[in-house]
C-alpha cells in the first residue's frame, strides 16, 4: 500500500473517556466483587467468558443492557436510570462539532445495542443516519454505502465486522472524510486497521483523524492489549 500511495496520511486519537457517575459506581462494584445487585437480578461474573462480557454491556451499553429475569428474550433494562453513559455523553461534543461543520463522520462500535444508542443520539441531534451491521440485508447494505459515497448521510454508524471489507468511504458526495471514532472494539487488531482503510483507499488531501475513546476501566484495557 505504502509503495503505491506513500504513508498513509493518519492519525491516532487516544480519548480517554470518564465513567457516568452511576456507571462508575455500578462498574467498580462488579470489578471488585463479580458480583452485581440490581432492582430485578444479579448479575454474577463469577465464570470468566460471561463476566468479561457483563463487563462490557456495563460500560458500552448499560441503557440497554440484558434483562437477566427473561434470558433469551431480547429485553433489556436501563441500570444507569436514564443516564447517559460517558461514551455517549463525549460523542454528544462530537456529534455537535460535525452538525456545526456538516462534515460526515463514521463510528465504529462492537455492540448491536450501542450502535442503536449512538444512531439514535445522532437523529436526536438532527443528523441523518444509518446504521450497518449483521442485521443488515445486503440489498440495504449497498443503499446505504450508495447513500454515504453520494453525501446523504452525516452519521454512518457501523460494526466493525460487516464494515472491514469492500467499502470505499473516503469521500461523501464532494467531501473527503475527515474523521472516525471507535466507540468500542472488537478482538482483531485487522478490523482496526480494515475499518480506518474505508477512509484511505488512495493518497489523501487531507489527514484522516481517529479517535479511539476508552474508559479508565481495567476491562477496556484488556481489550485494546489484545488489539495492541
Amino acid at each position: 500500500f505504502e509503495s503505491i500511495y506513500g504513508k498513509e496520511a493518519k492519525v491516532v486519537v487516544p480519548e480517554w473517556v470518564e465513567l457516568a457517575p452511576k456507571q462508575r459506581e455500578v462498574y467498580d462494584e462488579f470489578e471488585q466483587t463479580a458480583l452485581l445487585e440490581l432492582e430485578r437480578f444479579f448479575v454474577d461474573g463469577t465464570q470468566p467468558g460471561v463476566g468479561f462480557i457483563r463487563a462490557r454491556q456495563i460500560l458500552e451499553h448499560p441503557h440497554h443492557f440484558p434483562d437477566l429475569t427473561q434470558p433469551g428474550s431480547g429485553k433489556t433494562v436501563d441500570i444507569l436510570d436514564g443516564e447517559l453513559p460517558g461514551k455517549e455523553q463525549r460523542l454528544e461534543l462530537h456529534f455537535q462539532d460535525h452538525v456545526n461543520t456538516g462534515e460526515p463522520v463514521v463510528v465504529f462500535a462492537f455492540f448491536v445495542a450501542q450502535q442503536k444508542s449512538i444512531a439514535a443520539l445522532g437523529e436526536r441531534m438532527g443528523m441523518r443516519v444509518a446504521i450497518m451491521n449483521g442485521e443488515t440485508p445486503t440489498r440495504k447494505r449497498f443503499e446505504i454505502d450508495e447513500a454515504f459515497r453520494a453525501g446523504e448521510i452525516d452519521l454512518l454508524v457501523a460494526s466493525p465486522e460487516v464494515a472491514g471489507i469492500g467499502y470505499n468511504w473516503q469521500f461523501a458526495g464532494d467531501r473527503e472524510v475527515k474523521h472516525c471514532i471507535f466507540a468500542s472494539m472488537d478482538y482483531l487488531d485487522t478490523s482496526f486497521l480494515q475499518n480506518y482503510r474505508r477512509f484511505i483507499r488512495g493518497t489523501r488531501a487531507t489527514t484522516l483523524r481517529i479517535t479511539v475513546m476508552m474508559y479508565d476501566a481495567e476491562i477496556e484495557r484488556r481489550v485494546l492489549d489484545i488489539t495492541r
